[in-house]
């Protein structure tokens, strides 16, 4: 464990605090952890502040936590986060749960979703993670998903966009790709506060600063839709186990319901959690693209990237030649062969990826 600091350099920097870390990095100094009366002295400054511009609730549960919650640096894990020593329970930065939780803390009464769940609390032998893997295991990618995913990207890559903001088409289309795969719904079939809901969550998530206004905007939009949220994909999930939405199985929800009916480990209120949870996991998929074009943009790109990504996008790279993988394999990652053509697109999507 190298550090422990009770508030980060740019945190107290923006509530212009001047509070000490509990533990210096230097070994020579003896630093001694911060008194209850230090911080409540803290809060009682950060209320202040902040109490005349934000809802007090917010403040209480988002913006107190942002800065007073400690943050553990330190050498990452060489082994997977699976033992009961390295637990997950609620394994959430404080200040987000009023995002997903209407009491501003956990509250597992309402479902839970299995990566913030202890491996203790997951049934035998992982049972939870094992039953959620079976919406996602690999063989199922070519049959049930890919025409999804390959639809997505053909419009998200197609020359009509050349030339334009890359990641302003890749949020107008994003939430009809992510509700597919989920619940098998898209296009007019969202709702558009269902829309707004997504929007306003990963606003939250791109800013990460509660005390911006767009980001405190955003964050109580999705606060008040919660349970409107919840009721839709309830009433979603009801639709696909009564058959009545175009292919059931090609959905994660379809998967969940299935293989959990019937098992405490994974109830019909943890799948309602999963499938808006998964707003945190999914926006992997945008901060990948957008640091990919980062490193490809003429502008902004890595030049070792950008000769490697021209190097393999000139060569056979599906041709493994007697060597365990393909150039673009090691390149790049396997992706799926219908897609190995849009990647050429990225050689000058890189110029507009900051744009929306």
């Amino acid at each position: 464990m190298k550090r422990r600091t009770f508030l980060t350099g740019g945190a107290t920097a923006a509530a212009g605090l001047s509070i000490q870390p509990a533990f210096s990095d230097s070994a020579s100094t003896a630093a001694q952890p911060l008194m209850a009366t230090a911080v409540e002295s803290s809060a009682a400054r950060l209320r202040t502040q902040f109490s005349k511009q934000f809802d007090p609730e917010y403040v209480e549960n988002a913006i107190l936590p942002f800065f007073l919650v400690s943050i553990y640096q330190g050498e990452r894990s060489m082994l997977p986060m699976i033992d009961l020593s390295l637990t997950k329970e609620n394994a959430l930065p404080t200040d987000m749960w009023g995002l997903i939780s209407k009491s501003w803390r956990p509250a597992p009464q309402e479902g839970v979703t299995v990566f913030l769940q202890g491996l203790d609390k997951r049934g035998p032998e992982n049972r939870r993670k094992r039953i959620y893997m079976t919406a996602i295991t690999p063989d199922l990618y070519r049959p049930m998903y890919s025409d999804k995913v390959t639809k997505f990207f053909d419009g998200l890559l197609a020359p009509g966009n050349a030339g334009k903001p890359l990641m302003r088409s890749y949020l107008d289309t994003f939430w009809d790709i992510y509700w597919d795969l989920h619940l098998g719904i898209k296009g007019d079939a969202i709702p558009a506060q269902v829309r707004q809901i997504g929007a306003s969550f990963n606003t939250v998530l791109a800013y990460r600063n509660p005390t911006l206004q767009i980001v405190y905007e955003n964050y109580m939009t999705v606060r008040k839709n919660l349970d409107l949220l919840r009721n839709w994909i309830d009433a979603r999930l009801a639709d696909i186990e009564a058959d009545k939405i175009p292919n059931p199985e090609k959905t994660f929800a379809w998967y969940w319901l299935k293989n959990g009916a019937g098992d405490d480990n994974f109830a019909h209120k943890d799948v309602v959690f999963e499938c808006f949870h998964n707003f945190v996991a999914f926006s992997q998929w945008g901060n990948s693209l957008y640091n990919i074009m980062l490193k490809l943009g003429s502008a902004t790109g890595d030049p070792e990237a950008q000769a490697w990504f021209k190097k393999t996008m000139q060569m056979d790279y599906d041709t493994a030649d007697g060597s365990s993988f393909t150039p673009r394999a090691l390149r790049h990652g396997a992706l799926p062969d219908d897609l190995a053509q849009q990647w050429q697109y990225f050689g000058t999507a890189g110029d507009h990826a900051t744009g929306l």
